[in-house]
């Protein structure tokens, strides 16, 4: 669907538009897991900023690093192409780290923010769905790793993650029914 909407606009046949949206969702994931990095030096969850000068650099540097080299899912002769395993390995990846969020929120005991994160969770988990509807299993496998971290977890009441959690995974399923059905 991307490279139609890419053809359209520039009226010509555009192949490499899937790859270079792909490399785009590296690099916002990059900063996501450079944020994630100075989030865990710092011990801060609320500061979201990347520091300034040289240390910004070095945690877009690490992030970077971390989504590409270092990545196990980043082989580049698929990522480079249009194929939907980057995107899946991306919004994956966000949807773990809300996860790992919505925990964080609830044993501090910040409902209001755990259920913004959420909604966020939702919405991300539907894209997930949406690229491929076997990612159903992946987000199965993620969902049931963080209850089971909840559940571990003495700060965190199992229900009071079910309440949170479950909700958010109605959008999710109801994309996949959607999909199943057409």
């Amino acid at each position: 669907l991307l490279i139609y909407l890419v053809s359209l606009i520039k009226n010509g046949m555009v192949e490499h538009a899937g790859a270079l949206f792909n490399l785009f969702l590296y690099l916002c994931f990059a900063v996501l897991v450079a944020r994630i990095a100075r989030q865990a030096v710092t011990a801060s969850e609320t500061d979201w900023g990347l520091g300034a000068g040289l240390e910004r650099w070095r945690f877009l540097a690490l992030g970077g690093l971390l989504v590409t080299i270092l990545s196990p899912t980043f082989v580049p002769k698929i990522v480079f192409t249009a194929y939907a395993d980057a995107g899946t390995a991306v919004t994956l990846g966000v949807t773990g780290a809300l996860g790992w969020w919505i925990l964080g929120a609830l044993a501090s005991g910040d409902r209001a923010r755990a259920q913004n994160l959420a909604v966020q969770f939702s919405l991300v988990a539907v894209a997930l769905i949406n690229l491929k509807q076997v990612n159903l299993v992946l987000l199965v496998a993620l969902t049931g790793g963080i209850l089971l971290a909840a559940l571990r977890d003495s700060d965190i009441r199992l229900t009071e993650a079910l309440r949170v959690i479950g909700p958010a995974l109605l959008a999710p399923l109801t994309a996949y029914i959607l999909w199943r059905l057409y």
